[in-house]
C-alpha cells in the first residue's frame, strides 16, 4: 500500500507535464493561425495580380512605347525631308 501514493504522484506529474506541453502547443497553434489569418485579411485584393495580368500590363506598355518610337520617327523623318528639301 506504500507504493500506491507514488504511483499517483508518478502519474499527477506526468498528467501535468503532458497537459503544460498540450497547453503550449495550442497556444503556439492559435499563435500561428492568428498571424496567418491578419497575414490574409490584409492583403488587399486590388492589388493582387496573376502572372497573366502582370504579361498583359506590360505587353500594353511595350505597345504604347513602339507606337510612341513610331510617331516619333515619322516627325524625325518629316522634318528631315523639310530641312533637306526631299534630298538624301
Amino acid at each position: 500500500m506504500k507504493l500506491l501514493p507514488h504511483l499517483f504522484g508518478i502519474a499527477g506529474v506526468t498528467v501535468m507535464a503532458l497537459g503544460t506541453m498540450l497547453n503550449i502547443a495550442a497556444i503556439i497553434l492559435i499563435g500561428g493561425l492568428s498571424l496567418l489569418a491578419a497575414a490574409i485579411l490584409e492583403r488587399d485584393p486590388s492589388r493582387l495580380e496573376t502572372r497573366l495580368g502582370a504579361f498583359r500590363r506590360t505587353l500594353r506598355n511595350d505597345r504604347a512605347a513602339l507606337e510612341e518610337d513610331r510617331t516619333s520617327a515619322a516627325r524625325l523623318r518629316e522634318l528631315t525631308n523639310n530641312l533637306t528639301g526631299g534630298r538624301q
